[in-house]
């Protein structure tokens, strides 16, 4: 990249590759060597993958009116940045209250990294995201864990690395009474020696809002 060499490392915990740039990558040339590991992921990527159409009782799909939405989210904390891009939509079914409202969030990417010199010892990247209504059905993908109305997710540790890049997976609220808003949050703990970096994040969609 920009005529700097690196290294990546993929491994996958069952759900989703992780990847690990384990070079020391110059400060001028890492957001380069990110947005080039973010593409290699969404090549990879279905965003609308575990989507489920909403179906009549005679099993035709049934179309509401659909508001889409992105968020390209960042921030930085010292020598630690993370980052998270995705996007989804809310659908107001045609039939309601006999069919049910959608928030969704699509598969994205995820990504942290260390921007002092030398190598991170750990990091580890995690997100969820909440959805607020009344009586919300909630369905996510096998890679994610649930509390309540919250789905979230945190990787196992990279070690000696400059920077943690992973597939964000899908979740999604369906709702007969009220869907309101999904709040998206993520972040990053990157640990140098004894001192740990946290980039943190959010942000709230509301309901048929971009």
């Amino acid at each position: 990249m920009n005529g700097e060499s690196f290294n990546i490392e993929i491994h996958n915990d069952g759900y989703v590759d992780y990847y690990s740039v384990t070079s020391d990558v110059s400060s001028t040339n890492l957001d380069a060597v990110s947005e080039y590991v973010d593409e290699l992921i969404k090549s990879k990527t279905d965003p609308l993958e575990g989507d489920e159409p909403m179906v009549d009782d005679g099993g035709n799909i049934i179309q509401g009116d659909v508001v889409n939405f992105s968020r390209s989210l960042s921030n930085t904390d010292r020598s630690g940045k993370g980052k998270l891009n995705t996007s989804g939509y809310s659908e107001y079914a045609y039939l309601y209250p006999v069919t049910s409202n959608k928030m969704r969030v699509n598969n994205g990417t995820i990504n942290a990294n260390f921007t002092g010199s030398g190598t991170a010892n750990k990091i580890f990247l995690n997100y969820n995201y909440k959805f607020n209504g009344t009586s919300a059905s909630i369905s996510f993908s096998p890679g994610l864990t649930r509390s309540s109305t919250t789905v979230s997710w945190k990787s196992s540790s990279f070690k000696n690395t400059k920077s943690a890049s992973a597939k964000s997976l899908w979740a999604q609220a369906t709702s007969r009474t009220l869907l309101s808003s999904t709040n998206i949050r993520g972040g990053a703990e990157v640990y140098k020696g004894s001192v740990a970096y946290r980039p943190d994040y959010s942000s709230t969609v509301r309901w048929m809002n971009k």
